[in-house]
């Protein structure tokens, strides 16, 4: 999974959730992880226009389906309880 360094440095943004085209399933992933990665300078293509920029990519995301989209809340409740904002709360 990848993301544009642009908001992984955004101290207020700890997580990224993202969805796929048929919207029966959303990528997460947490900040904390990305950072531990190498930074890649790439031309990237996003929905409005491409653009050139930094990002990085990291192996550990989790992919959640709608249909059971109450093991997200867990996986999320379970991070803010333990304070575990990275793939171990997965």
């Amino acid at each position: 999974m990848g993301q544009y360094e642009r908001k992984i440095i955004k101290p207020s943004i700890k997580i990224s959730l993202q969805c796929d085209s048929t919207e029966t399933e959303v990528t997460v992933a947490w900040h904390e992880d990305w950072k531990r990665e190498k930074i890649v300078q790439l031309n990237l293509a996003s929905d409005s226009h491409d653009q050139s920029g930094k990002a990085r990519y990291t192996e550990h995301f989790k992919i959640y389906l709608y249909k059971n989209i109450a093991e997200l809340k867990e996986m999320l409740n379970r991070a803010f309880e333990q304070r575990k904002f990275n793939k171990n709360s997965f």
